[in-house]
């Protein structure tokens, strides 16, 4: 009920914008007007899930909860801070990835019990993955452009790359079984 009430709040930070009052006020209000529309974002896509699906409506979801980090960093690189949104889309993909890997830990945990840890295991598919990173990357510097004509090895180097990582990827998943 108190989000109703909050709604109050965005004519309010937009009048005192187009008065142009005090920064840090325009600030405030604007923080607390975000509030309640990002409450409403989620129940309208709630309520499109209800009638659409699960797959539409998560689709939704996942998409409009970066709206307002899409609108700021639209206003940040219309104001030329294109480092500062950088580092805005990196932290969000950091959280996002520890979020899911909390969540992970602790549900499996929850679920499975106390888990052992396989050392080799891990060096096999650390190994892996730094291969086809390394491969990837050098790939990616053969697409290098010399006055501004590609270099020949550009599709020579890739696709090798790509298929000794696909072949190391479809061995070890036959091998683990």
């Amino acid at each position: 009920m108190i989000m109703r009430w909050l709604l109050l709040v965005v004519p309010l930070a937009l009048g005192l914008r187009f008065f142009e009052a005090d920064p840090l006020l325009i600030f405030a209000t604007s923080l607390l007007a975000i509030v309640p529309l990002v409450e409403l974002m989620g129940s309208a896509t709630e309520q499109l899930a209800h009638r659409l699906g699960s797959v539409i409506g998560g689709l939704l979801n996942s998409t409009l909860s970066n709206a307002p980090e899409l609108i700021i960093g639209m206003v940040a690189l219309h104001n030329g801070l294109g480092r500062v949104v950088k580092a805005s889309l990196t932290g969000s993909i950091l959280v996002n990835l520890l979020v899911g890997l909390g969540c992970a830990l602790v549900v499996g945990g929850l679920a499975y019990g106390t888990r052992l840890f396989e050392r080799g295991r891990l060096r096999t598919t650390g190994l892996m993955l730094v291969m086809c990173g390394f491969l990837h990357r050098a790939g990616g510097v053969s697409d290098r452009h010399t006055g501004g004509h590609p270099r020949p090895v550009t599709g020579a180097l890739r696709d090798p790359a790509g298929a000794l990582c696909r072949q190391c990827a479809g061995q070890y998943l036959w091998a683990s079984g």
